[in-house]
């Protein structure tokens, strides 16, 4: 018998044509048998896959072969395999052959070709982040955007609607890259309502789910959920895997944005097998960089790390430099808030460097704007005032409002911590005004609530309870539970700045049964530090002790390392306290019988008072009461609790 060995799949200049087919054969020949699809999942997935126009006999559809709609055809499927030279020589091909005619339609695809060839350069394609500077590529876009508006007026001048449809989904593509999201989401809408008119529901799908991605970007979790749900039903009637996977993670976007944690993950793990059953290994890395959001977003630290390790490796593997800057981006946030501060500013420093080689402006603001929180957190007040101004700079400059406003919030919170008091009012309200204008009600409530902090650490009370309570009423109103276990703490201290523990306790216990609720431990934390320091103010140490020892616990266990710093300090306070105060009680209680034994002496020389001249008198009742408070003063514990507290903390 003679041995051969079958070419591979992905390696094979012809073969590699064919991957989703070869990657439905590959899953018949498993192994295993669930794992093998069912006839009706072959026919499915045969219905979904490139189709091309056969090619002459006198060759296989290059230059020479007379079609510029084969050519276009062999191209998409080119790119569709990530073979980006192979899918430009197929452009170059129908530009040449689309020249040389004067046909209208030919003309039209011209235009269409001479985009696509210029979306395949070498430095415009996805490549290690050897690209052209930021100017060169946004020039390119200008010019690939200019190609494709043509072609759009050509096709609507000769009516023909699936062509219109076709180039406005791929304009706003290119508006997308060019950060223009407002004009990207009217081309989106537009092909939208194209497809829906012809009833072409491939087409329909595919709008939904671009259109959902820039609801997302405005936090519209509403309309992005409907996008997503018609993209994902009409994907599961045609029987489009890949397409069900990609409405999977941007509804998991959604469901991170609702913070419906549980909900989300379980999508991406539905996504992720997928993705692997189709041989998408960028689908692949998309999958788990979004399980990895969701483990952080729940504070599983470890997970998340693990997730965004392992779609590194992906993206590094596939050369894909906006991947890595997403993941770069994710590992600085768990690095950050594990306060391992020299490894977070490495990463963000990295996800920066390369979102501005790719001229990514909006990655290159968001991953300054976490440098500003990170200095912020450092206490570096004066370089996350400029980080965040920067930042806010660069959201301006690209339309993101949204950006804008959280980088307005970064700027508040340092000038706050400096005594910029009038600066941070303003920075909070242009926060607040343009959540407003947006109606982004998680962002209003959010300012709001930074104003109330304000009025908090101006000690005017009224004027602090008034805003947070207003801020909790929204969280309230739109169903935010770590919002309204926010808004508790905050009203519980400035309660407990007034003096009202009971009220202050109260609000504490009501955050606490939140964050149980919903797993947030890391809230739970923060609100036992809270309720540990009214019970040092109520000398309660015993309970306080308790509280103390479970936040330490608790950032133990998530590698908080400021909160263990903190907890232990508190920790440290209370005992020191129980202590002394249990020290002093003996104290008291043998020196009490000499005490009254002084009094009782004292006692018959006071009775002699009136008798005496008045100035005697006086001097004497002077020595009296000296004495008697030197002994009481002996027993009797004057310390203020909350000065120690501030000693210790």
């Amino acid at each position: 018998m003679r041995n051969f060995e079958l070419p591979s799949i992905v390696t094979h200049d012809q073969l590699s044509q064919l991957q989703v087919l070869c990657s439905l054969m590959n899953r018949c020949w498993s192994l295993t048998i669930d794992r093998r699809p069912t006839a009706d999942d072959c026919v499915s997935e045969i219905k979904r896959m490139g189709r091309i126009i056969p090619a002459s006999k006198h060759g296989e559809g290059n230059s020479n072969a007379g079609s510029v709609e084969l050519l276009l055809a062999l191209g998409h499927l080119d790119l569709k395999n990530g073979k980006l030279d192979e899918a430009r020589k197929r452009f170059d091909g129908a530009l040449e052959i689309a020249r040389s005619n004067k046909n209208s339609l030919r003309d039209v695809r011209r235009l269409f070709a001479w985009g696509e060839i210029q979306l395949t350069k070498p430095d415009i394609a996805h490549t290690k982040g050897r690209l052209g500077t930021l100017q060169r590529l946004q020039s390119e876009y200008k010019r690939i955007e200019s190609s494709y508006i043509k072609a759009k007026k050509a096709y609507d001048q000769m009516e023909d609607q699936v062509g219109s449809a076709d180039i406005a989904l791929r304009l706003g593509e290119v508006r997308l890259l060019r950060n223009n999201y407002v004009d990207a989401e009217e081309s989106y809408r537009e092909a939208r309502e194209i497809y829906i008119r012809i009833d072409n529901d491939v087409g329909v799908a595919s709008a939904s789910a671009n259109l959902g991605e820039i609801r997302l970007r405005w936090k519209d979790d509403v309309e992005a959920h409907g996008l997503y749900r018609e993209a994902g039903t009409i994907y599961d009637r045609v029987g489009d895997r890949c397409g069900i996977a990609n409405a999977s993670v941007g509804m998991g976007q959604v469901l991170l944005l609702q913070r419906k944690y549980p909900e989300a993950e379980v999508l991406y793990t539905k996504a992720r097998r997928i993705y692997e059953d189709v041989g998408d290994q960028l689908g692949v890395a998309h999958a788990i960089r979004g399980l990895g959001e969701t483990r952080y977003l729940h504070t599983n630290y470890v997970g998340a790390m693990e997730s965004f390790i392992e779609a590194q490796e992906i993206y590094n593997e596939m050369e894909d430099p906006l991947g890595i800057a997403n993941v770069s981006l994710g590992i600085g946030d768990v690095l950050r808030l594990q306060r391992r501060y020299p490894e977070a500013s490495a990463s963000y420093n990295e996800a920066r460097t390369i979102y501005a080689q790719i001229g990514h402006h909006l990655g290159t603001a968001n991953a300054t704007r976490r440098s500003g929180e990170l200095q912020f957190l450092q206490r570096n007040y004066e370089k996350a005032m400029t980080l965040n101004a920067k930042a806010k700079k660069t959201f301006n400059r690209i339309g993101d409002q949204l950006g804008v406003a959280a980088a307005s919030l970064g700027l508040g919170d340092a000038q706050r911590l400096l005594h910029r008091i009038y600066q941070a009012e303003v920075s909070y309200d242009a926060a607040r005004m343009i959540y407003d204008q947006m109606g982004y009600q998680p962002g209003i409530a959010e300012a709001t609530m930074r104003l109330g902090a304000l009025q908090h650490c101006q000690r005017n009370y009224a004027g602090a309870m008034a805003l947070c309570t207003e801020a909790r009423d929204i969280y309230n109103r739109i169903g935010d539970q770590p919002g309204i276990a926010n808004a508790a703490v905050e009203l519980g201290g400035i309660q407990s700045s007034q003096r009202n523990y009971a009220e202050a306790t109260a609000l504490y216990t009501e955050a606490r049964n939140i964050c149980n609720r919903i797993g947030d431990q890391l809230g739970v934390a923060f609100v036992s530090l809270r309720e540990g320091d009214v019970q040092s103010a109520l000398h309660d140490y015993v309970k306080a002790e308790g509280s103390y020892t479970e936040s330490l616990l608790i950032f133990r266990e998530v590698g908080d390392n400021d909160g263990i710093a903190i907890a232990a300090q508190s920790l440290g306070y209370a005992q020191r306290e129980r202590q002394y105060r249990a020290r002093q009680s003996r104290i008291s209680r043998r020196l009490a019988p000499g005490i009254e034994r002084k009094i009782s002496r004292a006692t018959p020389q006071i009775n002699e008072l009136p008798r005496m001249n008045t100035k005697r008198n006086l001097f004497l009742v002077f020595l009296v009461v000296v004495f008697i408070g030197l002994a009481v003063l002996r027993v009797v514990d004057t310390s203020n609790p909350e000065s120690r507290h501030a000693e210790y903390a």
